[in-house]
């Protein structure tokens, strides 16, 4: 009989190439396996505290689907960097204000969504409004970040007011109705302060006189990049909304028994059966199946989410993306901050939750419905999108509000926003701003 010894050393080199540990007189055992390295990932949160506190409680569902490390960091625009460079940005993902989308591209802030995750199952593209997926997202025809939640404007009435009447579908309307009850209805959004809110509210008014789905822009001459302030559309939305202030004074100063505790119906703003051209009188009329007028919604803002061109976890980055996209992440961020609307039709159910300071009191039928209806356009008067759209916002709301307190007419008022509006240009650079607006309208 042959016996073959077989030393220890060789037994050992022999397992492991065969992936496992094998002792020469017991059991095969599996080799251990070397962890997955832990890639740690930066979001930075531009002007919504809350917002970043939500994705900071998401880090630990984050690690058990990844393996990697979450954080989250608040920061107000005006702490956000404005000289650094994108590769020295201390974040992988942003989110941040959708009305700084242009800003953000024009700095290379941002790298462009991947198709992968457009087209994944879990980001479902077809639920999203049309309005949001035109407009929102896109910078020169590409999708640049993935919506969190919209700012469309709607307007809110008293139900009492509406017990044996539809809301006011033009504005002579909604001007009689204020005559009637001597207090205006509420205004959604409402988060911007100060001459911004203005601004914004102006901008919403005038949506369906100056946004005419056959011009290519409604505030900015496409070939001179002059504004359009001073135009008939612009200076009669302001006339009216001051016809409305001298209304409300005139009436008892003390609101309806039912004031601060009434159920609110929501709905879009008034149309106008006349779109008004940029010199005189009506450009034509708009027909509207529905309701006979022309509508415009506007778009004053949103939560974005995108992947920062700086990241060193590219990769990984837009994992997260995905995922904060998702069906099972992004309501919870679409709510967290109460800044926003849902930005899908299968987000409608609910939408209550997302109304932050109204839920006690909201229609939700009307909310959901008027939402729809603003979102599912094919066109809008988006806020600029350009570098600089808060300097902008705030002087326009500067000359709205002189207007309403009774020291500029509603020509002066908007002769001067229109005058500030070329001073910011000229100082940021009109070929620029103009370039940045050309991409943004495609």
């Amino acid at each position: 009989m042959r016996i073959i010894l077989v030393g220890t050393s060789v037994c050992w080199a022999i397992a492991l190439s065969a992936g496992v540990l094998v002792g020469c007189a017991g059991e095969p055992h599996v080799a251990p396996t070397m962890p997955r390295p832990s890639v740690a990932l930066r979001v930075l949160v531009v002007n919504d505290a809350p917002l970043a506190e939500a994705i900071q409680r998401l880090r630990g569902e984050w690690t058990e689907l990844s393996g990697g490390i979450l954080s989250a960091t608040s920061v107000s625009w005006e702490e956000f960097p404005k000289n650094e460079s994108s590769e020295s940005l201390p974040a992988d993902v942003l989110v941040f204000p959708a009305r700084y989308l242009g800003e953000f591209c024009e700095r290379g802030m941002l790298r462009p969504v991947r198709v992968t995750v457009l087209s994944g199952d879990g980001y479902q593209a077809d639920d999203v409004f049309p309005v949001v997926s035109q407009w929102l997202v896109q910078y020169g025809n590409k999708v640049m970040a993935l919506p969190l939640g919209v700012q469309v404007a709607l307007v809110g009435y008293r139900e009492s007011w509406l017990a044996n009447r539809d809301p006011p579908s033009t504005w002579p309307e909604y001007l009689d109705l204020v005559r009637q009850q001597g207090v205006a209805p509420e205004w959604w959004p409402t988060e911007e302060a100060g001459d911004r809110r203005y601004a914004v509210e102006f901008l919403a008014r005038a949506a369906s006189y100056a946004a005419d789905p056959g011009e290519e822009s409604a505030l900015f001459d496409l070939e001179t990049f002059e504004p359009k302030l001073a135009t008939l559309a612009f200076v009669r939305t302001l006339d009216e909304w001051i016809q409305e202030t001298n209304l409300v004074r005139e009436a008892a100063k003390q609101q309806s028994a039912d004031g601060g505790n009434a159920r609110v119906v929501w709905t879009v703003p008034p149309g106008s059966e006349q779109v008004l051209n940029r010199s005189s009188g009506p450009a034509g009329s708009r027909e509207d199946s529905a309701v006979g007028l022309h509508r415009s919604p506007f778009i004053a803002d949103g939560r974005l989410v995108g992947v920062a061109t700086g990241s060193r976890n590219a990769a990984s980055a837009f994992k997260l993306l995905a995922w904060m996209g998702g069906p099972e992440i992004r309501d919870q961020l679409g709510k967290a901050s109460g800044k926003s609307l849902p930005v899908r039709r299968s987000q409608l159910p609910g939408i209550v939750e997302w109304f932050k300071g109204f839920v006690d009191r909201v229609d939700e039928a009307s909310l959901a419905e008027a939402t729809e209806a603003a979102l599912s356009q094919d066109h809008c008067l988006m806020i600029p999108q350009i570098p600089g759209v808060d300097e902008y916002l705030d002087e326009l709301g500067a000359a709205v509000e002189n207007a309403l307190i009774g020291k500029a007419t509603a020509s002066e008022a908007m002769s001067q926003a229109n005058a500030k509006w070329e001073a910011i240009t000229n100082r940021r650079g009109r070929d620029a701003q103009r370039r940045a607006y050309l991409i943004l309208q495609r």
